[in-house]
């Protein structure tokens, strides 16, 4: 656990863990892995900047911060559904952040389904975030395109 329950302004659970994920979902983590090795897609998938998504190096990797981070906090303002698929309930969650009050649309994460339920408007959210080079390059700088992952999620109880 990467978020620190000594940090947080209330009483939170921690609601999702990349870890987790990639322990309950092998199939997920070897298709990421063939995606970055397919020569034939050089413009899909993860580069495997940090090694290959899942593997002991790219975890190692992620523990010990080599892996760029980012946090954000806020309150839950709105929940909602996006995904055009029968979900089970919302996916989506706009938050007010601490730092400077804009609102912003991020996807609701769990590793339990009965954690959906803690989700509600006016309960504070966590989330860090991992940063990875994608096999993409931005034309205008020239440069990997870089996309946040939730690493860990975190809501208020």
């Amino acid at each position: 656990m990467l978020l620190n329950e000594q940090d947080f302004m209330k009483p939170m659970k921690l609601v999702y863990q990349v870890r987790v994920k990639i322990e309950q979902n092998p199939k997920h983590v070897k298709a990421a892995q063939a995606l970055t090795l397919n020569q034939s897609k050089p413009t899909h998938g993860l580069n495997g900047t940090y090694g290959l998504y899942g593997s002991a190096e790219w975890l190692n990797n992620l523990e010990l911060g080599v892996i760029p981070r980012k946090k954000i906090t806020g309150l839950i303002r709105r929940i909602y559904i996006v995904d055009m698929d029968e979900s089970e309930g919302p996916d989506t969650m706009d938050v007010v952040l601490d730092c400077d009050g804009k609102t912003v649309s991020k996807g609701i994460f769990f590793n339990d389904e009965n954690d959906l339920q803690l989700f509600e408007v006016g309960k504070r959210v966590e989330i860090l975030y991992y940063i990875e080079e994608m096999k993409a390059v931005d034309h205008s700088t020239g440069e990997r395109v870089k996309h946040e992952f939730v690493l860990e999620m975190a809501v208020s109880i």
